[in-house]
């Protein structure tokens, strides 16, 4: 019977000494798999850190190349006489044609613009035609353009400058974003309050502008 007892003692402690074995066994796979973790936690965080260096020194770099990239000045506009017909030409083809002066909304000229004509021969198109009448032109005299309006007894001709958009010279006038917008206005509201002149029919060409073609 002591024998017995001492057996089942000895299987007891067998036993209690084997589950210590293994949850030993077990807590020291854990603690690898748990320091594997931390591993690739820790290199994971190391890529990211890396990438993110790469990205701040990638920006610092384009920032100072951008520094130095030399930008075109803006546009100055064309200021006092011009000196003659060829840089009145060569300033609408560079410049004012790129903007679709002279042109409308399918690239067709439109019936007002004669393009380079001179103010006699503006008065000559139109003799004869009824009060209101006008058409526009390329100025000598200033960087821009004239109105040619015919009323019942004489022709009058109003100067339209580009500097900042496009308005008619004097005090008090409404500066356009375009050419044909100015146009446009004027013909609902008159271009001087003591004459009341609108801008009702406009006399068209005989044929395309040659300044309207390369």
């Amino acid at each position: 019977m002591l024998r017995l007892n001492w057996v089942r003692a000895g299987y007891i402690l067998w036993g209690i000494r084997a589950r210590r074995a293994r949850t030993l066994r077990d807590a020291q796979l854990h603690a690898h798999d748990d320091d594997a973790a931390w591993r690739e936690q820790e290199r994971k965080a190391k890529e990211a850190e890396a990438a993110m260096r790469e990205i701040a020194r990638a920006a610092r770099e384009a920032h100072r190349l951008s520094a130095h990239v030399t930008c075109d000045p803006p546009e100055q506009p064309q200021t006092g006489k011009p000196p003659n017909r060829e840089a009145v030409i060569e300033w609408f083809r560079t410049q004012e044609l790129m903007r679709g002066v002279g042109l409308d909304e399918d690239n067709k000229p439109v019936d007002w613009f004669h393009g380079l004509i001179t103010r006699s021969e503006a008065e000559q198109l139109l003799a004869g035609q009824p009060a209101g009448s006008f058409l526009v032109r390329i100025s000598e005299r200033v960087w821009g353009y004239a109105i040619s309006y015919r009323e019942p007894a004489r022709c009058k001709h109003y100067l339209v400058e580009t500097a900042a958009g496009y308005r008619l010279l004097g005090a008090g006038q409404i500066t356009h974003q375009t050419l044909a917008d100015l146009i446009s206005y004027h013909k609902s509201v008159a271009i001087t309050e003591s004459g009341g002149e609108l801008l009702s029919a406009p006399v068209a060409p005989a044929r395309a502008p040659a300044c309207l073609t390369p």
